[in-house]
């Protein structure tokens, strides 16, 4: 549906052997920069775990390090265009989500949509709210938001049509995975992605939907057929 420009470039490889080969060894700087991504991936990883460290403190240990070392500096950093709109985007778009979230709208939508659904048998009430809380990631910049505010209505209202406990919670964890690709602000990377350039917004969000469909499609049938061989319904 949105093909790559460039599809074959088995020369790439021999090129950039080549590049390295002509930078010779590594100086100080590449030293200091690898093994600074390595300590962030580190800190991202168990920092939080281990060292009570979160990933936006660790983000900025990151950054001290390359300031610090001079590989860095702040000219570099305001240059970055692609980094800034990504944090703008998902500055202004969790606030709103939280403040939503906050006042009690998120919630009230989705006791609303359950309640719509309580008259059907348990089959097509849980295909409904699968698909629900699937497109309604279109209006959350927060994963975690997302799945705070609507999970658990949605989970106890496909218990009360009475969906098997195992099918309903999984479908719809399952489901919030899935819908992570929906628009570029609806996952971590999405914004970062979005910043090279390469798609507008009108084109991310319709192939974003026509790729859900068999998707979807695919965890319904296939998925459901799985379900059925390990006993979840």
């Amino acid at each position: 549906m949105y093909p790559p420009e460039i599809k074959d470039s088995p020369e790439i490889a021999a090129f950039a052997r080549g590049e390295l080969k002509d930078m010779g060894p590594m100086s100080r700087a590449e030293k200091v920069l690898t093994a600074d991504f390595v300590l962030l991936l580190l800190l991202w990883i168990v920092g939080d775990m281990a060292f009570g460290i979160n990933a936006t403190v660790s983000a900025f240990i990151g950054l001290a390090i390359l300031m610090v070392t001079s590989i860095m500096t702040w000219e570099d950093i305001i240059k970055e265009k692609a980094a800034w709109n990504t944090i703008f985007w998902f500055a202004v778009l969790v606030m709103m989500a939280g403040a939503l979230n906050t006042y009690g709208v998120v919630g009230w939508i989705a006791k609303g949509i359950a309640r719509g659904v309580g008259g059907i048998g348990w089959h097509m009430g849980l295909v409904v709210l699968i698909l629900v809380f699937f497109y309604t990631r279109y209006f959350f910049a927060s994963a975690v938001a997302h799945i705070s505010a609507m999970y658990a209505a949605f989970l106890a209202t496909a218990l009360a049509l009475g969906a098997p406990p195992m099918l309903a919670a999984m479908s719809l964890a399952y489901t919030a995975l899935l819908s992570m690709g929906l628009t570029q602000y609806s996952g971590g990377p999405g914004p970062a992605l979005f910043g090279s350039g390469y798609n507008s917004t009108g084109r991310w969000w319709g192939v974003s939907f026509l790729c859900s469909i068999p998707s979807l499609l695919i965890w319904f049938v296939v998925g459901g057929a799985w379900f059925k061989v390990i006993g979840w319904w």
